[in-house]
């Protein structure tokens, strides 16, 4: 397994999350922290990019519903880009799709936030 690294930035109101690695259990507190930072930066949208993520389990399932549970709570919009075929089908069956928008591209997700 390849621990995940998770980096973040803000711009303007957006909050963009990135994911690098594998997204287990051990992504939590990485994955929170980032939340909380794009959150005090004033981030009403929130772009989690699955680019470079390569695995998933159901702790990280649970991390991922989590957020966009939070960021709801806050009326923050959610989007993901970068989502592999796998991904993608695991996210419309536990109805994450739901409550946040799927795109291919980062830009195809800002253009979403619009």
């Amino acid at each position: 397994m390849e621990q995940l690294k998770v980096e973040h930035k803000n711009r303007g109101d957006l909050g963009i999350i990135e994911l690098i690695g594998d997204v287990t259990a051990l992504a939590e507190e990485s994955v929170m922290s980032a939340s909380k930072n794009i959150d005090a930066a004033g981030a009403r949208n929130v772009l989690l990019k699955f680019n470079k993520a390569s695995y998933i389990n159901s702790a990280g399932i649970a991390i991922i519903i989590s957020l966009v549970s939070d960021a709801r709570k806050k009326n923050q919009k959610v989007a993901v880009c970068g989502l592999s075929g796998h991904f993608k089908k695991v996210f419309d069956m536990i109805g994450l799709t739901d409550y946040l928008s799927i795109h291919d591209t980062e830009e195809a997700a800002l253009e979403g936030f619009k």
